[in-house]
């Protein structure tokens, strides 16, 4: 029976109220909305709705906690699995909770709501509140035990689940448990308390989710008094040991009272002294205990505040030993149990395995089995929400040898300005008197703003002219010229999601490389194609000249990720080969598309949502279709053959030969027209007349044939044939520099790396062991 942990619950909530925080936040509701967790709510604008919907009041004189006026909250799901297995109710796949588990008992012969089954709560709260939970808990373990022929009862904890439990089991008979209860399963339990809550009522904290601001939900946290509850315990920390850090003073276990008043927040002291002693004795449970956590993981132990960070800004972490979450030393309180009760305490720690751990008692007896790690906690959210992005990212560095870099299909910043008269949404921003972010900028893929991002961030196209446009309004600029920063990451606030060739240009400069001198960058507007390059072009070659200069005339090495690849091929192409003699030393590729991808394919019928799971691929489309460049990355038919089916729908399939009518069928013969502009840019694969050195990943699935059935066509995702390759381009299309062996003077070098993924290869160690060599060598 799993008893979840801190935020490891569904919420849904029902609204009748007079106030909220701006006037696009709903008052009132006719029907129950999922609140939690439900990642729209988390979006820039209508975050602040979701903190005054999902906070608690405290009452002192009660000393209890109830909803604001007008909001009424359910916790769905009682006994049963669903709302423990994912904690969004659409099954987005980074808020999977319980899935794993329950998934594997029902093969070994489990039934979900029959002998498996879910016990949800309201994770806001502490055990003092818990009397009705804790009531419909023991009659559903008694109905649970009814229903599978009076067997005992298993409670499988995670994280907060664990002290909760037992508290339970601390209030109930002995008679009853020996009766009931088989064993209690702990999961990364917090017996003593964690320093992370501490954060989060100082600073907040952003729940993992990139383009949330934690000041913006700091009040929700500090509102419940799970978070005081979790808070370090004297039990398990010395009264000496500092936990936090700041200019003017420290803060141990004895100062909790002074901790409060400093950041202004005098409830939170008042619901310590409730929640404290609740089980800070240890009790023993009284039953059979599995006490299983994680180790070697780097976890908060002290946070250190520095200059004027406190209490608004994120500190600095001090990590000791833990599961990335829940120190060590409470992890281990169950140990405190051993020999003090008549039933066997088991205790198994894990390496390297994070706070969320899933695993399972097999058939009717004890044994644990493990299932996986999830990279994931909805807990105390100490993981990344969303996924890495995909973005197909192209780069060209030119290095040195020095070297240039420029990026490719999604890899270079974007800012723009703003003088519209129309957009999507009335709280789209039409006029900016500055340059703001636009790519990548997370915040602008949120719910509710990713319409306003799709019309910035769209090009149109004029047929006659045969080249493409910002819309009417829009001013985009791509900064960084020369410079490495705007290459290294995506976005400007360098969250760690969006790196790029960061990981690279690090390691040149312990080579010895120098930023900007050495090592430089030259970004363009990924979303064209060659054909409308010409002032990228001459400004490229300006570059490579002045970083030749600049290095006592060292000729420039190029080095180019995925679209950079060709892209590069195309400027190469064109220059002198006395020019190329002279300035360049090599060329290097990595994840190159030399032959197009099938994944462009998916992009124009159906959209990509760049792996974030909040985002509607279909939000995307009408913006990645605009672009050239997606129509140049299609399936080249000097790769695939005129028989090869790339996509498949009830009707008729498409090959290489059909793409006139491909984009007939899905009404947007624009891309027709840019297909034939740039289809034939590098098409026969002319050799670059420089020395090259190919790197590619292989063995990844890759998708072959995009596979539509029933109704799916166009505007669902389709089901995927595969082939290996690197997760993104085609393997045979990986390959095409193989075109140019014994075709020209200059060596051809080919260098496949097993395992390395499309965008990852720019942090693979081997690939960077690879650069070190062929550049210091």
């Amino acid at each position: 029976m799993p008893v979840p942990g801190d935020g490891g619950s569904e919420f849904v909530a029902k609204l009748n109220k007079t106030t909220a925080p701006h006037s696009w936040c709903v008052l009132h509701t006719d029907y129950y909305f999922s609140l939690w967790l439900n990642l729209e709510e988390l979006a820039p604008f209508v975050i602040d709705c979701f903190t005054d919907n999902m906070r608690v009041i405290y009452d002192r004189e009660k000393h209890i906690t109830h909803n604001p006026p007008g909001v009424e909250t359910k916790i769905p799901g009682w006994g049963d699995t669903r709302t423990v297995e994912w904690l969004d109710p659409s099954h987005i796949s980074p808020t999977s909770y319980f899935s794993t588990i329950v998934n594997a008992m029902v093969k070994w012969g489990y039934e979900r709501n029959v002998s498996v089954r879910g016990a949800p709560y309201d994770f806001r709260k502490a055990p003092n509140e818990y009397a009705d939970f804790y009531q419909n808990l023991i009659t559903l373990v008694e109905e649970t035990y009814a229903l599978n022929n009076n067997t005992k009862v298993i409670l499988l904890g995670h994280s907060m689940g664990n002290p909760t439990t037992l508290y339970f089991l601390n209030h109930q008979p002995q008679a009853w448990k020996d009766k009931f209860i088989q064993s209690f399963i702990s999961l990364a339990g917090v017996w003593g308390g964690s320093v992370k809550p501490l954060r989060l009522y100082a600073s907040g904290d952003n729940l993992g989710v990139a383009f949330v601001k934690a000041l913006n939900v700091r009040v929700q946290q500090r509102s419940m008094p799970s978070s005081a509850w979790l808070m370090p315990s004297d039990m398990f920390w010395g009264k000496d040991e500092v936990l936090i850090e700041r200019p003017g003073r420290n803060y141990t276990v004895n100062d909790y009272q002074q901790f409060f008043m400093d950041i202004n927040f005098m409830d939170g002291w008042y619901m310590r002294q409730d929640t404290a002693n609740l089980i800070r004795s240890l009790t023993p449970p009284g039953v059979e205990v599995h006490c299983v956590h994680g180790y070697g993981i780097p976890t908060p132990g002290t946070l250190v505040y520095t200059g004027n960070m406190w209490p608004d800004s994120q500190p600095n972490v001090r990590t000791d030993d833990g599961d990335g979450t829940v120190n060590i030393r409470s992890l281990k309180g169950c140990l405190h149990w051993q020999g003090k009760q008549p039933q066997k305490i088991y205790h198994k720690n894990i390496h390297s395995t994070n706070f969320l751990i899933f695993f399972t008692p097999c058939g009717q007896n004890t044994e644990l089995k493990f299932l996986s790690v999830k990279n994931f906690s909805p807990d105390m959210y100490n993981q990344k929400i969303l996924f890495i992005l995909r973005m197909n990212p192209i780069s060209i560095f030119i290095l040195s040898s020095d070297f240039v870099t420029v990026p490719g299909d999604g890899g270079s910043e974007f800012v723009a300005k703003l003088n519209k008269t129309t957009a999507p949404h009335f709280w789209c921003f039409r006029h900016t008197d500055y340059y703001f972010s636009l790519w990548l900028n997370l915040d602008q893929l949120a719910p509710f703003v990713i319409d306003c991002f799709t019309d910035n961030m769209k090009l149109l196209y004029d047929r006659e002219k045969h080249v493409t446009r910002n819309p009417s309004g829009v001013e985009t600029k791509i900064p960084g010229w020369g410079d490495t920063r705007t290459v290294e990451w995506l976005d400007p606030s360098h969250n760690s999601l969006t790196y790029y060739f960061s990981s690279i240009v690090n390691a040149m400069v312990k080579w010895g490389y120098e930023r900007n001198v050495s090592v430089r960058g030259a970004p363009y507007d990924f979303r064209k194609a060659p054909n409308e390059y010409a002032d990228f072009y001459q400004n490229l070659r300006n570059l490579v000249e002045e970083t030749y200069a600049l290095n006592n005339n060292t000729k420039v090495v190029l080095l180019c990720h995925s679209m950079g690849s060709p892209t590069t091929l195309y400027f190469l192409n064109h220059q002198p080969q006395s020019w190329k003699d002279k300035f360049i030393q090599s060329f290097i590729s990595l994840a190159g598309v030399w032959g197009g991808s099938v994944k462009s394919l998916r992009l124009l019928a159906s959209g990509d949502n760049l792996d974030v799971p909040f985002v509607k691929a279909l939000k995307l489309r009408a913006q990645q279709r605009s672009m050239p460049s997606t129509a140049w990355l299609m399936p080249s038919d000097m790769f695939w053959g005129k028989d090869e089916v790339l996509i498949e729908r009830p009707g008729r399939n498409y090959t290489v030969n059909d793409y006139k009518q491909f984009f007939m069928d899905i009404n947007f013969m624009d891309g027709w027209y840019m297909r034939q502009d740039t289809a034939n840019l590098i098409r026969l694969l002319k050799p670059p007349g420089v020395e090259v050195h190919c790197v590619h990943g292989y063995d990844i699935p890759t998708p072959k044939t995009l596979v539509y059935t029933g109704n799916m066509w166009p505007d669902s995702q389709p089901n995927v044939r595969t082939e290996l390759a690197d997760g993104t381009v085609n393997i045979r299309s990986l390959k095409g520099c193989l075109h140019w062996q014994g075709k020209q003077p200059q060596k051809i070098y080919h260098v496949p790396v097993k395992y390395a993924e499309h965008r990852e290869i720019l942090k693979n160690k081997d690939v960077i062991a690879y650069l070190k060599k062929t550049l210091t060598s």
